[in-house]
């Protein structure tokens, strides 16, 4: 986390470039634009199992993922940070493929993957050959697939996958789920389903590591003191509670239930913090800068104004920090200095913008943004 906020502090923001993307097969359909692809998380939603003639079940659907993308923390706190957009492909046949009958889908969408019948994977080389048609590499940092079918199922792990057909907020909440292993690459935190051992990656929500000491978790920066180990079930605070990546034991979870081990439930702290960092690993803070030039001449006697375009002035937890030779000299995000602020001859102003959100108790949350920067020059 250190490194990588100072290797984003000793990049120059210049004047942002917009790539441009360009839909040669399948029509791209942007739903929500905030901002250019390269300073965005821009994700994509595809549908497969749906028809010609559904098309308009997959408008809908997909407008549906969007509202509760936008509606659900921390994703809400940072809307601005997001772009979306919808690329339909038409399948032959409605549905998905299951062990009984199989569909003949645009992304060969099947339940029963890897011998687990709510599993729904699709076909990666389709999936990309779509992408690879319509949308630049830059443009496609989440990728969701709905899958119209009725019955429950969903999967999260280069795509996010769900059913899209499941009754009430079932589809929303299991959709939700899978992008926390997605985007979040968060581990489930439920158990007795069979499956214990089978998966290990570094989930930072799931720990096996923790013996008899509370304090070795990783999420310990969330665990208030007096908290016990192993932590009871159905206290409402973050600890270390048994049962998670498919196992009863071994295997330590940060609270008694969220979304990960419960689909409806809240993310809850630590699931939360990943993904504002997972944030924070697409996007920087900051679209632009005036004067959009590195060097500045300036004179005694007239103000020059300085200042940062950030994604979303109304977040509640940026800071900016401007110095001068290294000498704190404003904490706004404008600045208005007069030349006889500069000392004869070339000085250096820049801003540490940082984003000190309460969702998040990582060290240099985003990366400590040490830019933009200018050389001033002041003639005598």
């Amino acid at each position: 986390m250190i490194a990588r906020a100072f290797a984003r502090a000793s990049i120059a923001l210049a004047a942002t470039v917009v790539a441009v993307w360009t839909a040669t097969a399948e029509p791209v359909v942007r739903m929500e634009q905030h901002g250019p692809v390269d300073n965005r998380i821009d994700v994509v939603i595809l549908g497969d199992g749906y028809t010609q003639a559904e098309q308009t079940l997959f408008q809908t659907d997909a407008e549906t993922f969007r509202d509760v993308l936008v509606a659900t923390p921390p994703f809400s706190d940072y809307r601005k940070y997001f772009n979306v957009k919808r690329i339909f492909t038409a399948s032959v046949d409605s549905g998905a493929s299951k062990p009984e009958g199989a569909r003949n889908t645009a992304l060969g969408a099947a339940y029963n993957c890897n011998g687990i019948r709510r599993l729904i994977c699709v076909d990666a080389r389709r999936v990309e050959d779509v992408l690879a048609r319509s949308v630049a590499v830059e443009g496609r940092d989440l990728v969701v697939v709905l899958v119209n079918d009725p019955e429950y199922g969903g999967s999260g792990g280069a795509y996010a996958v769900t059913s899209a057909s499941q009754s009430g907020a079932f589809f929303s909440d299991t959709l939700m789920h899978e992008i926390g292993h997605a985007f979040g690459g968060l581990g489930d935190e439920y158990s007795d389903d069979g499956n214990c051992g089978v998966y290990t990656g570094p989930y930072p929500n799931v720990d096996d590591t923790i013996t008899a000491r509370i304090s070795s978790a990783k999420w310990s920066r969330w665990v208030p003191l007096g908290v016990v180990f192993p932590s009871p079930d159905g206290a409402a605070y973050v600890g270390a509670f048994r049962g998670a990546n498919h196992c009863d034991t071994v295997w330590h979870r940060p609270t008694t239930s969220s979304k990960m081990r419960n689909n409806p439930e809240p993310y809850r702290e630590v699931n939360t913090e990943e993904l504002v960092d997972q944030i924070y690993w697409h996007v920087l803070p900051i679209d632009g800068r005036t004067p959009d030039v590195i060097d500045v001449n300036v004179t005694a006697g007239t103000s020059t104004r300085f200042a940062v375009d950030v994604i979303d002035r109304n977040l509640p937890g940026m800071t900016y920090t401007w110095r001068l030779d290294g000498t704190v000299v404003g904490t706004t995000r404008t600045i208005d200095l007069d030349g006889r602020a500069f000392p004869v001859g070339d000085s250096h102003l820049d801003v540490i913008v940082e984003d000190r959100s309460p969702l998040s108790r990582l060290p240099f949350l985003g990366g400590v943004v040490a830019v933009p920067f200018w050389s001033v020059h002041r003639a005598r």
